[in-house]
């Protein structure tokens, strides 16, 4: 996935567990401050930091460190403490950006829900105390969907083609208070090409994505 997500805007179609956002957020980048659901405080939002910032991280890891494999993230750092912790959360999004080069330059795809509704993707969190108290970190989980045809005019050729895990609706509570690793990753990986809408960015757009 790119580097950048779209949170929902706030009103009232964008609700989850009846929580509200307190602002509108816009597109996302890493080292932006975005809403999180996670375990530890089920019952509001969390501002977090966009690329995961465990307490061994220097001030800009957050750069490097904005997306996780899922298939990997127990064993490589900075995730494995995070994951072995089941410091779990769910990323509310509105669209995600994919890139292609089939027509030999750089281009940005939007993907969004086909009803155009918010969904949720996994994630993990940190944390970390300093004198403002404390500063919340996030990474977006993301899963290898090279097999999937729809998928093969997308990213370069050879590359592995991954996605954020976005997860079933109804599993939210469910991934949130998963305790083994088994429990986690059943469900990341459920890629349904069909509940995607896809929109290729205009160049105004993508200079700002890239």
């Amino acid at each position: 996935m790119a580097s950048r997500y779209e949170v929902p805007r706030s009103n009232p179609q964008r609700q989850l567990l009846n929580l509200e956002f307190s602002k509108e957020y816009g597109r996302i980048q890493p080292g932006g401050i975005a809403p999180v659901l996670i375990n530890k405080l089920p019952s509001c939002w969390t501002e977090a930091t966009f690329g995961l910032m465990p307490h061994s991280a220097g001030p800009r890891d957050f750069e490097h460190a904005y997306h996780a494999h899922a298939e990997s993230a127990d064993k490589l750092e900075p995730f494995h403490q995070a994951w072995k912790n089941r410091q779990l959360c769910v990323i509310p999004m509105q669209a995600f950006f994919v890139p292609s080069y089939t027509s030999g330059s750089h281009v940005l795809n939007r993907f969004e829900n086909i009803e155009g509704d918010w969904f949720g993707v996994a994630g993990l969190w940190e944390v970390r105390s300093g004198r403002a108290g404390d500063m919340y970190s996030f990474t977006v989980l993301t899963t290898n969907v090279s097999d999937h045809v729809f998928m093969r005019d997308f990213y370069k050729d050879g590359e592995e083609k991954r996605i954020p895990a976005v997860l079933p609706s109804e599993k939210y509570q469910e991934f949130l208070g998963a305790t083994s690793d088994e429990d986690v990753r059943r469900h990341l990986f459920s890629f349904r090409p069909e509940r995607w809408q896809v929109t290729e960015l205009q160049p105004s757009w993508r200079k700002q994505d890239q």
